[in-house]
Protein backbone atom coordinates (compact mmCIF):
# COMPACT_ATOMS: atom_id res chain seq x y z
CA UNK A 1 0.00 0.00 0.00
CA UNK A 2 1.35 3.66 -0.75
CA UNK A 3 1.17 6.19 1.84
CA UNK A 4 -0.39 9.55 0.33
CA UNK A 5 1.89 11.80 1.61
CA UNK A 6 0.52 14.99 0.59
CA UNK A 7 -2.75 13.96 2.85
CA UNK A 8 -0.29 13.16 5.58
CA UNK A 9 1.69 16.55 5.53
CA UNK A 10 -1.55 18.27 5.64
CA UNK A 11 -2.63 17.07 9.12
CA UNK A 12 1.10 16.28 10.72
CA UNK A 13 3.33 19.04 8.54
CA UNK A 14 6.06 18.34 6.18
CA UNK A 15 8.83 18.28 8.54
CA UNK A 16 7.69 15.51 10.92
CA UNK A 17 6.43 13.45 7.98
CA UNK A 18 8.94 13.41 6.45
CA UNK A 19 11.21 12.58 9.40
CA UNK A 20 8.89 9.69 10.27
CA UNK A 21 8.13 8.19 6.15
CA UNK A 22 10.94 5.44 6.44
CA UNK A 23 9.61 4.13 9.87
CA UNK A 24 6.07 4.63 8.20
CA UNK A 25 6.79 2.82 5.43
CA UNK A 26 8.82 0.60 6.77
CA UNK A 27 5.94 -0.43 9.22
CA UNK A 28 3.77 -1.05 6.43
CA UNK A 29 5.20 -2.79 4.20
CA UNK A 30 7.48 -4.88 6.46
CA UNK A 31 5.37 -6.27 9.12
CA UNK A 32 3.14 -9.31 7.49
CA UNK A 33 1.06 -9.70 10.64
CA UNK A 34 -1.41 -7.05 10.24
CA UNK A 35 -3.96 -8.34 7.98
CA UNK A 36 -5.43 -5.45 6.00
CA UNK A 37 -4.66 -1.91 5.92
CA UNK A 38 -7.22 0.86 6.04
CA UNK A 39 -5.71 4.44 5.65
CA UNK A 40 -6.87 5.29 8.87
CA UNK A 41 -4.34 2.74 10.17
CA UNK A 42 -1.78 4.88 9.06
CA UNK A 43 -2.82 7.16 11.39
CA UNK A 44 -2.66 4.90 13.94
CA UNK A 45 0.88 4.18 13.02
CA UNK A 46 1.85 7.62 13.53
CA UNK A 47 0.57 8.28 16.71
CA UNK A 48 2.44 4.67 17.93
CA UNK A 49 5.42 6.15 16.18
CA UNK A 50 5.09 9.40 18.22
CA UNK A 51 4.10 7.34 21.60
CA UNK A 52 7.17 4.68 20.75
CA UNK A 53 9.55 7.90 20.76
CA UNK A 54 9.02 9.32 24.08
CA UNK A 55 9.27 5.38 25.99
CA UNK A 56 12.09 5.24 28.22
CA UNK A 57 12.08 1.57 28.72
CA UNK A 58 11.91 -1.58 26.45
CA UNK A 59 8.55 -2.52 28.59
CA UNK A 60 7.25 0.78 27.54
CA UNK A 61 7.47 -0.04 23.87
CA UNK A 62 6.37 -3.44 24.18
CA UNK A 63 2.92 -2.50 25.97
CA UNK A 64 2.15 0.59 23.15
CA UNK A 65 3.33 -2.04 20.56
CA UNK A 66 1.39 -5.12 22.08
CA UNK A 67 -1.59 -2.56 22.36
CA UNK A 68 -1.36 -1.79 18.71
CA UNK A 69 -1.36 -5.52 17.75
CA UNK A 70 -4.42 -6.16 19.74
CA UNK A 71 -6.71 -4.02 17.26
CA UNK A 72 -5.87 -5.33 14.29
CA UNK A 73 -6.22 -8.97 13.02
CA UNK A 74 -3.15 -11.26 13.27
CA UNK A 75 -2.03 -13.71 9.96
CA UNK A 76 -0.70 -16.95 10.36
CA UNK A 77 2.49 -16.88 12.16
CA UNK A 78 3.89 -19.59 9.86
CA UNK A 79 4.11 -17.28 7.36
CA UNK A 80 7.33 -15.98 8.81
CA UNK A 81 9.26 -19.04 8.05
CA UNK A 82 6.47 -20.51 5.89
CA UNK A 83 9.57 -23.19 4.41
CA UNK A 84 11.57 -24.57 7.93
CA UNK A 85 12.46 -27.80 7.74
CA UNK A 86 13.71 -30.41 10.45
CA UNK A 87 17.12 -28.97 11.87
CA UNK A 88 19.42 -31.92 10.96
CA UNK A 89 22.00 -33.25 13.73
CA UNK A 90 24.92 -31.72 12.05
CA UNK A 91 23.33 -28.20 12.27
CA UNK A 92 23.85 -26.19 15.47
CA UNK A 93 20.65 -24.72 16.87
CA UNK A 94 21.39 -23.04 19.81
CA UNK A 95 18.51 -22.40 22.49
CA UNK A 96 17.30 -19.45 21.30
CA UNK A 97 13.87 -19.51 23.09
CA UNK A 98 15.67 -18.69 25.97
CA UNK A 99 16.94 -15.36 24.99
CA UNK A 100 15.14 -12.53 26.79
CA UNK A 101 14.60 -8.68 26.59
CA UNK A 102 14.21 -7.53 30.25
CA UNK A 103 11.10 -5.37 30.12
CA UNK A 104 13.08 -2.76 32.76
CA UNK A 105 16.01 -2.68 30.63
CA UNK A 106 16.42 1.50 29.57
CA UNK A 107 16.17 1.64 25.61
CA UNK A 108 15.05 4.87 23.52
CA UNK A 109 12.91 4.01 20.12
CA UNK A 110 15.52 3.76 17.15
CA UNK A 111 12.70 2.54 14.18
CA UNK A 112 12.35 -0.59 13.08
CA UNK A 113 9.52 -1.43 14.06
CA UNK A 114 8.50 -4.66 12.76
CA UNK A 115 11.57 -6.06 13.99
CA UNK A 116 10.50 -5.36 17.87
CA UNK A 117 6.97 -6.95 16.62
CA UNK A 118 8.35 -10.18 15.15
CA UNK A 119 10.33 -10.83 18.69
CA UNK A 120 6.99 -10.17 20.53
CA UNK A 121 5.06 -12.67 18.56
CA UNK A 122 8.12 -15.62 18.15
CA UNK A 123 11.19 -15.04 20.80
CA UNK A 124 9.40 -17.84 22.82
CA UNK A 125 9.52 -20.00 20.18
CA UNK A 126 12.92 -22.25 19.02
CA UNK A 127 14.64 -21.80 15.86
CA UNK A 128 13.60 -22.90 12.15
CA UNK A 129 15.66 -24.04 9.32
CA UNK A 130 14.68 -22.18 5.81
CA UNK A 131 15.09 -23.76 2.34
CA UNK A 132 18.51 -22.24 2.42
CA UNK A 133 19.95 -24.13 5.19
CA UNK A 134 20.18 -20.66 7.08
CA UNK A 135 18.60 -21.20 10.69
CA UNK A 136 15.68 -18.20 11.78
CA UNK A 137 14.38 -16.70 15.00
CA UNK A 138 13.50 -13.35 15.87
CA UNK A 139 16.98 -13.06 17.12
CA UNK A 140 18.18 -13.08 13.71
CA UNK A 141 15.81 -10.28 12.16
CA UNK A 142 15.65 -7.66 15.16
CA UNK A 143 17.50 -4.70 14.15
CA UNK A 144 21.16 -4.28 15.18
CA UNK A 145 20.54 -1.33 17.75
CA UNK A 146 18.42 -3.25 19.67
CA UNK A 147 20.66 -6.91 20.10
CA UNK A 148 22.47 -5.26 22.92
CA UNK A 149 19.09 -5.44 25.06
CA UNK A 150 19.11 -9.37 24.50
CA UNK A 151 20.01 -11.35 27.52
CA UNK A 152 20.71 -15.09 28.48
CA UNK A 153 20.90 -16.45 31.44
CA UNK A 154 20.99 -12.58 32.62
CA UNK A 155 23.72 -12.14 31.42
CA UNK A 156 23.85 -9.45 28.01
CA UNK A 157 24.60 -11.16 24.66
CA UNK A 158 28.49 -9.78 23.01
CA UNK A 159 29.65 -10.36 19.63
CA UNK A 160 32.05 -13.45 20.02
CA UNK A 161 33.05 -13.35 15.61
CA UNK A 162 31.88 -11.53 12.82
CA UNK A 163 32.90 -12.49 9.25
CA UNK A 164 33.16 -9.25 7.29
CA UNK A 165 32.37 -9.63 3.41
CA UNK A 166 31.37 -13.40 4.66
CA UNK A 167 29.42 -14.21 1.23
CA UNK A 168 32.24 -12.73 -1.04
CA UNK A 169 34.86 -14.45 0.82
CA UNK A 170 32.95 -17.78 0.75
CA UNK A 171 32.74 -17.54 -3.21
CA UNK A 172 36.34 -18.37 -3.09
CA UNK A 173 35.37 -22.06 -2.39
CA UNK A 174 33.15 -21.93 -5.22
CA UNK A 175 35.85 -20.31 -7.91
CA UNK A 176 37.78 -23.26 -6.63
CA UNK A 177 35.33 -25.32 -8.73
CA UNK A 178 35.34 -22.91 -11.78
CA UNK A 179 38.56 -22.15 -13.88
CA UNK A 180 36.62 -19.21 -15.55
CA UNK A 181 38.45 -16.64 -12.72
CA UNK A 182 41.03 -14.26 -14.12
CA UNK A 183 44.41 -15.37 -12.32
CA UNK A 184 45.38 -11.93 -11.50
CA UNK A 185 41.58 -10.92 -10.54
CA UNK A 186 41.00 -13.53 -8.27
CA UNK A 187 44.46 -12.81 -6.49
CA UNK A 188 43.26 -9.45 -6.06
CA UNK A 189 39.99 -10.38 -5.22
CA UNK A 190 40.74 -12.77 -2.78
CA UNK A 191 43.37 -10.33 -0.70
CA UNK A 192 40.27 -7.37 -0.69
CA UNK A 193 37.87 -9.91 0.66
CA UNK A 194 40.25 -12.05 3.20
CA UNK A 195 40.42 -8.17 4.23
CA UNK A 196 36.91 -7.72 4.73
CA UNK A 197 37.28 -4.51 2.55
CA UNK A 198 34.65 -5.73 -0.42
CA UNK A 199 32.04 -3.10 0.45
CA UNK A 200 35.03 -0.35 0.35
CA UNK A 201 35.90 -1.18 -3.58
CA UNK A 202 32.59 -0.23 -4.20
CA UNK A 203 31.93 3.14 -1.66
CA UNK A 204 35.28 4.44 -2.79
CA UNK A 205 34.69 4.57 -6.61
CA UNK A 206 31.25 6.04 -5.55
CA UNK A 207 32.26 8.59 -3.11
CA UNK A 208 35.92 9.70 -5.03
CA UNK A 209 34.29 12.69 -6.83
CA UNK A 210 32.22 13.81 -4.37
CA UNK A 211 33.14 16.63 -2.05
CA UNK A 212 35.02 15.22 1.45
CA UNK A 213 32.29 14.79 4.41
CA UNK A 214 29.13 15.34 1.45
CA UNK A 215 27.88 11.64 2.41
CA UNK A 216 27.97 9.41 5.44
CA UNK A 217 30.66 6.91 4.62
CA UNK A 218 28.85 4.19 6.97
CA UNK A 219 25.49 5.10 5.43
CA UNK A 220 26.99 4.93 1.92
CA UNK A 221 28.60 1.22 3.02
CA UNK A 222 25.31 -0.32 4.03
CA UNK A 223 23.52 0.82 0.86
CA UNK A 224 25.90 -0.31 -1.14
CA UNK A 225 25.79 -3.99 0.69
CA UNK A 226 22.27 -4.00 0.00
CA UNK A 227 22.39 -3.11 -3.35
CA UNK A 228 25.08 -5.82 -4.00
CA UNK A 229 22.70 -8.44 -2.22
CA UNK A 230 20.06 -7.81 -5.32
CA UNK A 231 22.80 -7.55 -7.55
CA UNK A 232 24.41 -10.87 -7.20
CA UNK A 233 20.91 -12.55 -7.42
CA UNK A 234 19.96 -11.13 -10.88
CA UNK A 235 20.40 -14.12 -13.56
CA UNK A 236 19.24 -11.44 -16.47
CA UNK A 237 21.60 -9.05 -17.84
CA UNK A 238 18.96 -6.68 -19.12
CA UNK A 239 17.84 -6.50 -15.88
CA UNK A 240 20.93 -6.05 -14.18
CA UNK A 241 21.87 -3.22 -16.00
CA UNK A 242 18.51 -1.29 -15.63
CA UNK A 243 18.72 -1.97 -11.51
CA UNK A 244 21.97 -1.32 -10.98
CA UNK A 245 24.06 -0.01 -13.76
CA UNK A 246 26.40 1.86 -11.67
CA UNK A 247 27.36 -1.19 -9.37
CA UNK A 248 27.40 -3.30 -11.99
CA UNK A 249 30.05 -0.70 -14.01
CA UNK A 250 32.19 -1.24 -10.77
CA UNK A 251 31.97 -4.98 -10.80
CA UNK A 252 33.46 -4.90 -14.45
CA UNK A 253 36.37 -2.04 -13.72
CA UNK A 254 37.41 -4.45 -10.85
CA UNK A 255 36.20 -8.15 -11.24
CA UNK A 256 35.32 -8.52 -14.82
CA UNK A 257 35.24 -12.52 -15.38
CA UNK A 258 34.01 -12.54 -11.51
CA UNK A 259 31.27 -10.38 -12.88
CA UNK A 260 30.66 -12.62 -15.82
CA UNK A 261 30.53 -16.12 -13.35
CA UNK A 262 27.99 -14.46 -11.00
CA UNK A 263 25.42 -13.43 -13.90
CA UNK A 264 25.95 -17.15 -15.35
CA UNK A 265 25.70 -19.04 -12.16
CA UNK A 266 23.61 -21.92 -12.29
CA UNK A 267 19.55 -21.26 -11.71
CA UNK A 268 17.22 -23.69 -10.01
CA UNK A 269 13.23 -23.46 -9.09
CA UNK A 270 12.34 -22.62 -5.43
CA UNK A 271 9.65 -24.26 -3.60
CA UNK A 272 7.38 -21.20 -4.90
CA UNK A 273 8.15 -22.39 -8.26
CA UNK A 274 10.48 -19.22 -9.14
CA UNK A 275 13.59 -19.44 -11.52
CA UNK A 276 16.01 -18.49 -9.26
CA UNK A 277 19.99 -17.89 -8.49
CA UNK A 278 21.68 -20.92 -6.66
CA UNK A 279 24.30 -18.54 -5.59
CA UNK A 280 22.41 -17.23 -2.18
CA UNK A 281 21.24 -21.13 -1.28
CA UNK A 282 25.23 -22.28 -1.61
CA UNK A 283 27.34 -19.77 -0.34
CA UNK A 284 24.31 -20.20 3.42
CA UNK A 285 25.40 -23.91 2.94
CA UNK A 286 28.96 -23.38 3.66
CA UNK A 287 28.24 -20.47 5.91
CA UNK A 288 26.06 -22.76 8.01
CA UNK A 289 28.84 -25.44 7.82
CA UNK A 290 31.39 -23.45 8.69
CA UNK A 291 29.60 -21.49 11.79
CA UNK A 292 28.00 -25.08 12.98
CA UNK A 293 31.81 -26.01 12.81
CA UNK A 294 32.85 -23.55 15.26
CA UNK A 295 29.94 -23.49 17.45
CA UNK A 296 29.86 -26.92 18.19
CA UNK A 297 33.56 -26.49 19.16
CA UNK A 298 32.84 -24.12 21.49
CA UNK A 299 30.09 -25.77 23.57
CA UNK A 300 32.65 -28.48 24.13
CA UNK A 301 34.15 -25.67 26.58
CA UNK A 302 30.87 -25.52 28.12
CA UNK A 303 29.24 -22.17 26.69
CA UNK A 304 26.33 -21.62 24.05
CA UNK A 305 26.88 -19.59 21.11
CA UNK A 306 24.09 -17.87 19.25
CA UNK A 307 24.85 -17.75 15.40
CA UNK A 308 23.81 -15.14 13.61
CA UNK A 309 24.35 -15.79 10.07
CA UNK A 310 28.16 -15.06 9.81
CA UNK A 311 29.02 -13.99 13.13
CA UNK A 312 28.59 -15.70 16.90
CA UNK A 313 27.18 -13.98 19.66
CA UNK A 314 27.91 -15.08 23.70
CA UNK A 315 26.52 -13.83 26.81
CA UNK A 316 29.10 -11.70 28.29
CA UNK A 317 29.17 -14.42 31.73
CA UNK A 318 30.26 -17.46 29.23
CA UNK A 319 32.73 -14.96 27.07
CA UNK A 320 34.42 -14.70 30.79
CA UNK A 321 34.22 -18.45 31.25
CA UNK A 322 36.14 -19.19 27.93
CA UNK A 323 38.54 -16.41 28.44
CA UNK A 324 39.59 -18.30 31.75
CA UNK A 325 39.28 -21.60 30.09
CA UNK A 326 41.54 -20.71 27.30
CA UNK A 327 43.62 -18.49 29.63
CA UNK A 328 43.55 -15.35 27.81
CA UNK A 329 43.67 -12.06 29.43
CA UNK A 330 41.04 -10.47 27.80
CA UNK A 331 37.46 -10.96 25.81
CA UNK A 332 39.50 -9.31 22.25
CA UNK A 333 41.89 -11.83 23.30
CA UNK A 334 39.02 -14.65 23.20
CA UNK A 335 37.25 -12.51 19.84
CA UNK A 336 40.80 -13.46 18.43
CA UNK A 337 40.80 -16.49 19.01
CA UNK A 338 37.26 -17.46 17.89
CA UNK A 339 38.00 -15.81 14.72
CA UNK A 340 41.13 -17.84 14.38
CA UNK A 341 39.17 -20.71 14.20
CA UNK A 342 37.19 -19.65 11.87
CA UNK A 343 39.85 -19.18 10.08
CA UNK A 344 41.39 -22.81 10.13
CA UNK A 345 38.21 -24.05 9.32
CA UNK A 346 37.67 -22.27 6.17
CA UNK A 347 41.49 -23.61 4.80
CA UNK A 348 40.18 -26.64 5.34
CA UNK A 349 37.49 -26.57 2.91
CA UNK A 350 38.81 -28.06 0.48
CA UNK A 351 36.99 -27.96 -2.99
CA UNK A 352 36.10 -31.86 -2.60
CA UNK A 353 34.71 -30.98 0.44
CA UNK A 354 33.22 -27.98 -0.92
CA UNK A 355 31.47 -29.52 -3.82
CA UNK A 356 30.04 -32.27 -0.51
CA UNK A 357 29.05 -29.87 1.00
CA UNK A 358 26.95 -28.09 -2.08
CA UNK A 359 25.60 -31.61 -3.58
CA UNK A 360 23.67 -32.11 -0.07
CA UNK A 361 20.53 -31.56 1.28
CA UNK A 362 20.58 -29.61 4.43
Amino acid sequence: MEINLEKLEEIYGKSLVKEMHDDIENLIENTKYLDKLEFDDIYDIIEVRNKLTRCKTVGDIFNILLRFLKHNVLKDNDLICENSQIIPPTIYAAPYQDLIIPPETPCQYQGKGNTIITWLLHHHEAAKLTDSSRLWHPFHSLARVYRHLITYKGSPLIEAMDVHNCFYLLMLKAFELSNSIEEEELKRFSIIVKNGKFYEIFVDELLKDQPVGLYDYKEVREEVKKRLQSYRNIYNEGMLRYEHAVIDDIFIKHFPTIRNYLLHYETITNMEGKRVKRLQSDMCHLETYLISKICFELTSFGVTPFSLHDGIYMSEAEMNQLSNRLKLDSIKDTQRWVEDLFWQYFDELTPNKVQRILCSEP
